[in-house]
């Protein structure tokens, strides 16, 4: 069986309000929550939106550490780092994305 998303309702709501952000005052921070019941597809909607605005998109699993985390986000910046400081890392992370002026999405 092939995974096949079709363009639904859901996923031009998930689009505006992908925008929407990007409407807000610069002092204003950015961050949008997508949730739901278990299996709907919130996952796939949102790596289907990160790829549609040349976004990060990082799968968070039960054991990271925030350590894994921040290098999974830097490994998919194309970066990697043999330092495991948080603070460096968040540095690091925050500088890159910046600089690429990508989105991050975890899902």
């Amino acid at each position: 069986m092939k995974d096949v998303l079709i363009i639904v309702n859901n996923l031009m709501k998930l689009s505006s309000a992908f925008a929407f952000p990007a409407l807000r005052d610069v002092s204003t921070p950015g961050i949008g929550l997508v949730s739901g019941e278990t299996g709907y597809g919130k996952t796939k909607a949102v790596a289907w939106l990160s790829n549609q605005v040349n976004g990060v998109f990082v799968k968070a699993l039960a054991t990271d550490t925030p350590t894994t985390m921040l290098n999974k986000i830097l490994t998919k910046l194309g970066y990697s780092t043999k330092v495991n400081r948080i603070s460096v890392l968040i540095e690091s992370v925050i500088e890159h994305l910046e600089l690429t002026k990508r989105p991050l999405f975890i899902g």
